[in-house]
């Protein structure tokens, strides 16, 4: 069962060393921001940021529910594509919208599906 959709964080999922992926819903749309470590050895991070309608995205983790996979649009471009992975998790791929080279990030978050539909 998906959560309640309410002004806020939905997801959050944090890396060891200051990164994150977070979803958040901001009105009429879900906004979902990635701060990923690329390089440690060089402070190189991945910065990748979207927003989708929150309608689209509430029917993208539906259907992910349902067929274990599905993608969502941006509204400005880019894309979010989440599959279930038995065993493994969540994987979550993120093409940002902005700038001139897009950034995508795309990993494999451990009870990524469980933090994605409950509401803790």
């Amino acid at each position: 069962m998906l959560p309640l959709l309410v002004n806020g964080i939905v997801f959050h999922h944090p890396e060891a060393n200051e990164g994150f992926i977070s979803i958040q819903l901001e009105g009429a749309t879900v906004s979902v921001k990635a701060h990923w470590p690329f390089d440690r050895s060089t402070d190189d991070w991945i910065e990748v940021e979207n927003r989708f309608s929150s309608g689209a995205y509430k029917r993208c983790v539906q259907t992910l529910m349902a067929s274990g996979s599905a993608v969502v649009d941006g509204l400005e471009g880019g894309f979010l594509r989440l599959e279930r992975r038995d065993g493994e998790g969540l994987w979550l791929d993120l093409c940002g919208s902005r700038g001139w080279r897009p950034q995508q990030l795309s990993l494999t978050i451990p009870d990524g599906l469980r933090k994605l539909t409950s509401k803790e």
